[in-house]
């Protein structure tokens, strides 16, 4: 294996995985604190092929939810 292949999979692994990790948390949190239609929707969207549908729940979502439990909205 060359050098450069080591240090692409040294670095695309950890930043995969924490994809995945950040991924699977916005989808778990969808599926716990949405419900009815609401819920169905920001399923679909977090499904979304890409990384777009995550970063629209984030921001749309979970952060202010999170900033309003902390005090911090």
């Amino acid at each position: 294996m060359a050098n450069g292949d080591l240090f692409g999979v040294l670095v695309a692994l950890p930043i995969g995985i924490a994809g995945f990790v950040f991924w699977f948390q916005m989808l778990a949190d969808c599926a716990m604190n949405e419900h009815g239609k609401r819920k169905f929707f920001w399923t679909i969207v977090v499904l979304m092929p890409n990384f777009a549908g995550v970063l629209i729940y984030y921001f749309v979502k979970w952060r202010p939810r999170r900033r309003a439990e902390l005090g911090l909205a």
